[in-house]
């Protein structure tokens, strides 16, 4: 174990020994992190921090005076003696877990040294990984799950995918993700004081519609069904529209190819810019930025927990078209207050109308757009889920 930052804990509250199998910096890790800020400001317990990573969510745990520990681990027995020593060390009133691979070295953990154990499911374990380690990891967390005392689903529709997994329903508890209300208002004023000018670097006109895409590019994000249906908004349907995607991962190599077989991204160098209809730009910090310059968002996932792109966005006035998959119904409102469109998954002809319907109705966008934000600021609010979170942890404690 190195411990690279350790604050000193007092034992006035109790202390929360979160452990986070963090290999990036992503929507779960920046939940995670909102988490464990909201908790030190209320003040009513005290929080650890235990990765197998140094990275930006290492250094981001430790800039806001957080105790972090980086387990030297490499397998996972040597991941239980690592984290056996920490909590043996610190001797924390309660161990939250993240991820499947701090869940298992976890509530091996918690049940030898006698530590109630909380587990956060962000996403569904069998998109997580493919075969063959499929299945090894979902019998390792399937052998295990009784361990955990709470298990927290981030919405209804994970929940639901829980239980058919069978964990009980007792153990189950449902606290959606949410937004940063303040970081998230600071970082849109920061977007318009300084305005990417998108549009103009994108060699388009400033009156052509544009769809942005935040995702990292792995397969169950399903890239490629958004890919195929704004072809056809833009082919078919005669839709002048561009569409941005924010992210990287495995997937890139093959989602630009599939991009100039649809005719969306043009192979000459010298007017690939000009020609194009869709532009990757890679990892991007600046996605409030980006929401300024943009019309409306996609997210075509085949599964979601509950992301936090499409929040981004309806806090940024901007409608969301997504997938009716997993926690973005819960997110996405239909009907008078409706925040977004919704579509069947893999119904591509369905997915282009709605992206041809939204980019041709600028007093349609900023209907659902205003309808989204203040669906983010009554139901998604950070300062809620700490609420729920801590809640959980002083009814364990006290029992």
């Amino acid at each position: 174990m190195n411990a690279t930052y350790n604050k000193a804990l007092t034992k006035k509250h109790p202390l929360v020994l979160h452990v986070v199998a963090a290999g990036e910096f992503g929507g779960a890790e920046a939940q995670i992190l909102a988490l464990i800020k909201g908790l030190q400001k209320k003040e009513r317990v005290q929080v650890a921090v235990a990765t197998y990573y140094e990275g930006r969510f290492t250094q981001a745990v430790r800039e806001v005076g957080i105790a972090t520990h980086v387990l030297q681990s490499r397998q996972p027995l040597s991941d239980v003696r690592a984290l056996r020593e920490l909590a043996q060390t610190l001797r924390p009133d309660l161990i939250h877990t993240h991820g499947v691979r701090a869940s298992l070295a976890g509530r091996l953990t918690g049940s030898a040294l006698r530590i109630p154990v909380v587990t956060t499911v962000h996403s569904d374990l069998f998109y997580d990984y493919a075969p063959p380690k499929r299945a090894l990891m979902m019998q390792l967390e399937a052998r295990t799950r009784h361990l955990s005392r709470r298990v927290i689903a981030v919405s209804d529709a994970l929940k639901a995918v829980l239980v058919r997994r069978g964990y009980k329903s007792g153990q189950l508890i449902v606290v959606r993700n949410a937004l940063e209300i303040e970081e998230a208002h600071k970082k849109l004023e920061e977007a318009n004081l300084h305005p990417l000018d998108l549009r103009k670097h994108l060699h388009i006109s400033e009156k052509t519609p544009l769809l942005l895409c935040v995702a990292r590019l792995h397969p169950v994000k399903r890239h490629d069904f958004l890919l195929r249906a704004f072809a056809k908004a833009v082919f078919d349907l005669h839709v002048d529209a561009h569409l941005v995607i924010a992210g990287d991962g495995p997937e890139r190599a093959n989602l630009e190819a599939l991009a100039q077989e649809l005719g969306l991204l043009c192979q000459e160098t010298d007017t690939k810019q000009a020609l194009s209809r869709v532009h990757f730009l890679g990892v991007r910090q600046d996605i409030y930025a980006l929401l300024r310059e943009v019309d409306a968002v996609a997210l075509t996932s085949q599964m979601e927990g509950l992301p936090i792109a499409p929040l981004e966005a309806m806090f940024a006035g901007r409608p969301v078209i997504a997938t009716r998959v997993g926690g973005l119904s819960e997110i996405i409102e239909e009907g008078d207050a409706a925040t977004g469109l919704l579509i069947p998954f893999g119904h591509v002809d369905l997915l282009a109308q709605a992206i041809a319907r939204l980019l041709r109705d600028r007093a349609l966008c900023a209907r659902l757009g205003e309808n989204g934000k203040r669906r983010v600021l009554t139901h998604f609010t950070a300062s809620q889920m700490v609420d729920r979170v801590q809640n959980v942890y002083l009814e364990l404690v006290k029992s």
